[in-house]
């Protein structure tokens, strides 16, 4: 005969799981802080580098960077973070959510602007740059990645839990 006693096993799974929290803890800190150089990785190397946007002088490339501070593990919360958009990529931010409106550039201290167009010079008093919607690059590439990242955080569960 076979005998299969559960009493108390929620009392004792719990107890088992709290003696195991700094472990789990750092465990998920540093599974979370490699599955955000990852998406560091995919923002950079596909989003900006042709897919949604082309890189014309690296600024806003340079400014997608990991926020070591923000990959964390608490009892209650895995986070992590990829930020950019910011200083001189300040740009960034408005192709993520909301694009460019129509707008009209002119000369601040000259009578015209000039700039090469097709190989040719050309010159004109003002131009007027059409509205432009967004192109999300960063939300984009965390959807891609989010399985990825869920799968990972409780591959690291799973480890740590084992130990």
């Amino acid at each position: 005969m076979l005998r299969i006693d559960f009493e108390g096993s929620d009392e004792r799974l719990l107890a088992f799981v709290r003696s195991r929290m700094p472990v789990l803890r750092e465990a998920l800190r540093i599974k979370m802080q490699g599955l955000m150089i990852l998406l560091q990785s995919r923002i950079v190397g596909t989003k900006l580098s042709g897919q949604v946007l082309h890189h014309r002088t690296g600024k806003l490339i340079d400014s997608i960077r990991l926020n070591p501070e923000q990959a964390t593990a608490t009892e209650n919360e895995v986070a992590g973070g990829v930020e950019g958009g910011g200083g001189p990529a300040w740009y960034g931010k408005i192709w993520e959510r909301d694009g460019f409106k129509a707008h009209e550039i002119v000369p601040v201290s000259k009578k015209a602007l000039a700039f090469m167009l097709d190989g040719k010079q050309v010159i004109v008093r003002r131009v007027m740059v059409p509205a432009q919607g967004p192109r999300p690059f960063m939300k984009p590439a965390f959807e891609e990645m989010r399985e990825q990242i869920i799968s990972g955080l409780q591959q690291a569960t799973n480890e740590a839990l084992s130990k």
